[in-house]
């Protein structure tokens, strides 16, 4: 569950594991437009996820205000995972980075539609799935 007030007007989040302590994130889940303005995001570990530790990320690009990339993370047992590290490594599309002296900055009042969304991907209200990626960054 999340908390809190200030949401800078939504923005664009994704959900991510790391199997290398951080070097390294696939999402699992994106949410383009309208997070984090629910208080519960409902999501499911895939079952092609490595068993074994991982690291779980959540990053947020806000709508409103500076431009940043928040970022939280948390220490998890994967229970029940059919893949190996290298499956789910080649399976899942790399987090989005931005605002972090990358040359990839995002802008405020644009929504951040991710290029590579993943598998799973939640529209926020008046998004389709049919918007190009926005900013178009060299990776």
């Amino acid at each position: 569950m999340l908390s809190g007030t200030v949401t800078h007007g939504g923005g664009s989040c994704q959900l991510s594991l790391s199997y290398d302590n951080g070097r390294t994130f696939k999402v699992i889940q994106s949410m383009i437009g309208g997070c984090p303005l629910q208080s519960k995001y409902g999501f499911q570990i895939p079952a092609d996820a490595a068993k074994g530790q991982a690291l779980f990320a959540w990053t947020w690009f806000n709508l409103q205000g500076n431009r940043e990339m928040y970022m939280n993370c948390a220490v998890v047992e994967i229970d029940g995972g059919s893949g190996s590290i290298e499956s789910f490594g080649q399976g899942y599309p790399d987090l989005f980075v931005a605002n972090v002296g990358n040359n990839c900055h995002t802008v405020e009042g644009q929504q951040t539609i991710f290029p590579h969304p993943g598998k799973s991907v939640l529209y926020g209200a008046g998004l389709t799935g049919t918007e190009p990626p926005y900013p178009i960054c060299a990776r």
